[in-house]
């Protein structure tokens, strides 16, 4: 945040001031205009504080013909909306991370349960199958087996 010292104010209407500045940055700078709301609807916050001896947050800067111009202070806006956002950002992030680990659980289970019952099913019948219905049917039986029995608790004696 840059704060920004008033040495002398002159007001050239409700919405407009002319004032001396001195800066950090830049030292002391003449004839800077303040305005109330600017070209971009921004409204400077605390407008009529603006007075000589006061210390505001406020960016100098100086336009291409010369002249300068003081503004809101922009980090200090940025920073304040980041930092109300970051709880609700890092509950979202979390929220996703567990939706993907529980689609990652769910392929995990789709995939070794297919794999292993065609690996089942294949030698089950050494002698090959009559036909694609048959081993089909065979593939089909363990999986539901493999499916029903995935998680099923360590002291579950296998194959009982």
């Amino acid at each position: 945040m840059n704060k920004v010292h008033i040495e002398w104010v002159e007001n050239k209407s409700n919405d407009w001031k002319i004032v001396t500045v001195t800066d950090p940055k830049h030292g002391k700078v003449d004839n800077v205009s303040v305005n109330r709301v600017n070209k971009k609807g921004e409204t400077f916050p605390n407008f009529d504080a603006i007075v000589a001896g006061a210390d505001i947050a406020g960016d100098l800067w100086q336009s291409p013909a010369g002249k300068w111009y003081l503004f809101e202070a922009k980090t200090q806006g940025f920073f304040a909306k980041k930092e109300g956002m970051g709880e609700k950002m890092l509950e979202k992030k979390a929220a996703s991370i567990e939706k993907s680990q529980d689609r990652k659980a769910e392929d995990i289970k789709i995939s070794s349960t297919f794999r292993a019952a065609v690996e089942l099913a294949v030698a089950q019948s050494a002698k090959g199958f009559d036909s694609f219905e048959d081993l089909k049917g065979s593939i089909e039986n363990w999986r539901q087996w493999l499916w029903q029995h995935y998680d099923a608790p360590e002291s579950y004696p296998p194959f009982n």
